[in-house]
Order: structure tokens, then sequence, then C-alpha cells
């Protein structure tokens, strides 16, 4: 489950479930911020890159680029 279920104890509890609790993760999470065209590192606040479209109008937010490329790295993509 997620850390952002705010009753984890009381869904495990509606179940009839054990909750099991561990901070492991076996690929460390990268932070990244994007401003504009730029994606920022998060605790440093350094330009990592810009971002590039490959036409004027598309993708003005690089959604599709962000994913595109951490899937490439047989990364996994999660958008809300």
């Amino acid at each position: 489950m997620s850390a952002s279920i705010p009753n984890l104890t009381s869904l495990a509890q509606w179940l009839f479930a054990q909750l099991y609790v561990t901070n492991f993760r076996p690929i460390e999470l990268e932070l990244s911020v994007k401003v504009g065209h730029e994606l920022l590192d998060a605790s440093t606040k350094q330009v990592k890159r810009a971002l590039m479209n490959a036409t004027k109008d598309a993708d003005v937010a690089h959604l599709a680029e962000l994913c595109h490329e951490t899937i490439d790295q047989c990364g996994s993509v999660l958008v809300f």
C-alpha cells in the first residue's frame, strides 16, 4: 500500500488483513522538480537538464517526454 493512505490501519482491519510496514525500497526514488523547460534536482535546486519538444506546440508540459525516458530505462511511471 502507499504511504499516502492516512487510515491504513483501519483499511487493514476492514479487509481482515495483517498490516505490514517497511521502509525497504529495491530502487531508490529520485525526486525532481519541473519548472518551465528545466528539470531541477529537488534537494540541491540545481538544473539537471533542459526539456525539449519535437515541435513548438507539442507536449508543452513535457509529460510524454518524461514518461517515455523513464519507461525506456525500464522504470515505472505513475501519473496523477
